[in-house]
């Protein structure tokens, strides 16, 4: 890492900081999200994902539409530094998830977002990784619906899948318990390429990392881009596994990313990386996702 980078970094951290008008409290964000890629020339990629009452200020169809069937757990707001061409971005918990309140969650996207047929078979798929025991809750597992979109023109659809078997699908940490193993082997035998190639090197970072998978994640591009991500929670040695897992020539990029947030963490040790998802694109570029929450 160069000193130039880290300041370009912290330069980039205070402005996109300073353009919330706001400060930064615990019980108003859900967590504070930093994007790094294997290009060490890109810029760096914030994000807040807000979970206070500002997050209801504005509404979209598909909120609506959940709303309409009690399937809000809750929403989050997210705000981010790079301009996505949308105007509203959501995140969105989801509860009541029954085959049959699922299905009508899949027939609205069908029939409201144009490119959600080219990843109905995919996302469906992934639906199904088992997350509960109980009866007629084959999809549970999609727990995370997210969106961007522009004039209510949902330009980006996000997907998330929890990775750990519950008791009950609504309570999502009591009576649950990791099987890293089973969701791995899922994705590894899903077909999809771009999982199978992130589920190998997700199994090397957990054994240098720490940790327990945490979610599942496909993003959709009106495009055509897609994002596959695998989640790890609670990693034990973030900083120090991180480099190791990357510390092939080909990953220099990733690994002068990490040396840098390693100092702004030390800088700003309030922020305390509670996961991050290692992802790969359909043009196989690699990037890593942090979610940092703030400590009391």
């Amino acid at each position: 890492m160069c000193q130039d980078m880290y300041n370009n970094f912290e330069q980039d951290y205070i402005r996109f900081i300073q353009k919330q008008k706001r400060i930064l409290n615990k019980n108003e964000i859900d967590y504070f999200g930093i994007n790094i890629t294997n290009d060490f020339q890109d810029s760096s990629e914030f994000k807040i994902y807000y979970t206070d009452t500002s997050s209801r200020d504005e509404t979209h169809p598909l909120i609506e539409m959940l709303e309409g069937y009690n399937m809000i757990r809750y929403l989050t707001k997210v705000k981010e530094n790079q301009k996505k061409q949308a105007d509203l971005r959501f995140d969105i918990g989801i509860k009541n998830r029954t085959n049959s309140n699922m299905e009508k969650v899949f027939s609205w996207l069908e029939e409201n977002v144009v490119f959600f047929q080219d990843h109905r078979s995919e996302i469906i798929e992934l639906a199904k990784m088992k997350m509960t025991n109980k009866d007629n809750f084959d999809y549970s597992s999609l727990y995370f619906i997210g969106f961007l979109s522009s004039h209510s023109e949902i330009k980006v659809l996000k997907f998330h899948f929890y990775n750990r078997i519950c008791e009950n699908p609504d309570d999502l940490y009591d009576n649950c318990f990791f099987d890293d193993t089973y969701y791995l082997n899922y994705l590894k035998e899903s077909g999809y390429g771009s999982f199978t190639a992130i589920a190998q090197l997700v199994v090397m970072v957990l054994r240098v990392c720490g940790g327990h998978l945490w979610m599942t994640g496909i993003d959709c591009d009106k495009t055509g881009i897609r994002k596959y991500k695998i989640y790890i929670k609670q990693p034990e040695n973030l900083y120090d596994g991180l480099e190791e897992a990357f510390m092939n020539e080909k990953y220099r990029g990733l690994k002068n990313w990490i040396k840098t947030l390693r100092v702004w963490n030390e800088h700003y040790p309030y922020f305390f990386c509670e996961g991050f998802a290692i992802c790969i694109d359909n043009e196989s570029e690699l990037s890593i996702n942090f979610y940092y929450v703030i400590k009391d």
